[in-house]
């Protein structure tokens, strides 16, 4: 149905509100969107690290329970306790730069909470590597 003469300016006064209603966020400094995608980052790291502290304690109880029926020793739940440990550390590190207003310090910090994750990372993969070589 074509618009009429009595709904076409209420419809371009809409549009003309939607526009107004974005030009503040469009407006946002440089600095405010580096923050929100800061903050957004280390979140997403926090809730994966979480995540990944309570898989690994899974595995090596699962690991704990082949090496009882087994009568067999492996490096895997070593493996997977310190990838926990680290994960654990991304974790608390990532909630802490959340927490502090200092996001030019903590700024520096996350490339050191990125690279603790990665590397923990690699180490689950081997490990899991290693379990399914070894074991199975």
């Amino acid at each position: 149905m074509p618009p009429t003469s009595s709904t076409a300016p209420s419809n371009q006064k809409l549009r003309a509100d939607r526009g107004a209603e974005q030009a503040p966020q469009q407006a946002e400094p440089d600095g405010a969107q580096a923050d929100e995608r800061l903050y957004t980052h280390l979140l997403t790291v926090l809730s994966v690290s979480s995540g990944m502290v309570g898989v690994c304690l899974t595995a090596i109880g699962l690991i704990g329970i082949i090496k009882s029926l087994n009568k067999v020793e492996m490096l895997v739940d070593d493996m997977l306790a310190i990838g926990a440990v680290m994960f654990m550390v991304t974790a608390l590190l990532s909630f802490f730069a959340m927490r502090t207003r200092l996001s030019q310090t903590w700024r520096g910090i996350t490339r050191t909470i990125d690279i603790i994750f990665c590397l923990a990372l690699v180490l689950v993969v081997d490990a899991t590597a290693m379990l399914t070589w070894e074991v199975l």
